[in-house]
């Protein structure tokens, strides 16, 4: 029988392989339109974002500047900047160093951490906000400089809305809000999708022109 470490891994593995074909697919389909036979034409036109399984070696959840280490480092192609989800398209953090054989994520639950989301209302989904964590709870983090023209609710998604990752993958729901004192933003609570002292294997992602 195979062990629960060794199937999550195989699965991380193939998650990492259908999102690589569905962001071919995605920008095959943007790029030629929808005809099946330019589609087969283009099968090496590439693709914005690259995908591949890794597994945390060692992390911490209860500090102020709390990180994860990975199994792969630079020899395997990581680089700093690098995104870091789970299997489901949960936002995990960035790849802030890479050593030979190892590689450091910052996550969320890190005081350094920063990064855009976007609201999800399921009419406008232009509404941008920033993410980072007070150093309170590992469970969640503080969403910040939201549009007071926002129609927010407790239960509303969080995405991550960054270069370095695809979109689609959720930082986790509104919990409770509030406005600033001069009544022009909101900032929100906000229940992290990942329980950051549970992660096993992830998946990494690379915008292959971030650096453009």
């Amino acid at each position: 029988f195979f062990s629960l470490s060794d199937e999550n891994r195989r699965l991380a593995a193939r998650v990492s392989e259908l999102e690589m074909e569905r962001e071919h697919m995605y920008e095959l389909v943007n790029t030629i339109g929808l005809d099946s036979l330019a589609v087969e034409a283009h099968t090496d036109l590439d693709v914005k974002f690259k995908f591949s399984a890794a597994r945390v070696s060692s992390s911490t959840s209860n500090r102020q500047r709390n990180y994860i280490v990975l199994d792969r480092g630079a020899r395997d192609g990581m680089v700093v900047n690098m995104g870091v989800m789970t299997a489901d398209r949960k936002m995990i953090g960035y790849v802030s160093s890479c050593s030979e054989h190892y590689s450091v994520v910052e996550p969320i639950i890190n005081t350094k951490f920063a990064t855009g989301g976007r609201l999800i209302d399921n009419v406008d989904n232009n509404y941008f906000c920033s993410v980072t964590w007070d150093g309170r709870s590992p469970y969640y983090a503080i969403a910040s400089d939201i549009s007071v023209n926002v129609d927010i609710k407790e239960g509303m998604t969080i995405e991550v809305s960054s270069e370095r990752m695809p979109e689609g993958v959720v930082i986790g729901v509104i919990e409770s809000y509030s406005t600033n004192s001069a009544n022009t933003a909101y900032s929100a609570k906000v229940n992290l999708a990942v329980d950051m002292s549970a992660i096993d294997n992830v998946v990494v992602v690379e915008n292959v022109y971030y650096k453009e």
